[in-house]
């Protein structure tokens, strides 16, 4: 009776405890000569995920959920990346970021 039971629990709780895991997309980022990139920000846009890449260009970000989303790739110096992506499970995504030809004008600093 106490075996029925549990199992009749497992199977009720098994679709609850399948869609409460988390999704993750991970991946390197890299310059143009593949040189990895620390502390590039990657935000999901619309959501409140986000990560940095670690010292070896590294990241993972947590998605709660299938579906399409915006990735945004940004870093000082280099241009910002807007990428759509749909995930369907745990997902791998390597960028390579360009240099921004962008230059900041002089400043004079005095004292």
């Amino acid at each position: 009776m106490k075996f029925k039971l549990l199992k009749v629990s497992f199977l009720l709780l098994f679709p609850i405890l399948m869609t409460a895991q988390d999704l993750e997309i991970s991946g390197k980022v890299t310059d143009e000569n593949g040189n990895p990139i620390a502390g590039v920000n990657i935000l999901v846009l619309g959501t409140d995920k986000g990560s940095s890449t670690d010292p070896n260009g590294h990241y993972t970000l947590d998605i709660v959920k299938q579906g399409n989303y915006f990735l945004q790739l940004s870093y000082l110096g280099y241009q910002t990346i807007i990428k759509n992506i749909q995930v369907d499970g745990n997902e791998t995504l390597d960028f390579v970021l360009s240099q921004s030809m962008d230059q900041l004008g002089e400043v004079v600093v005095t004292a």
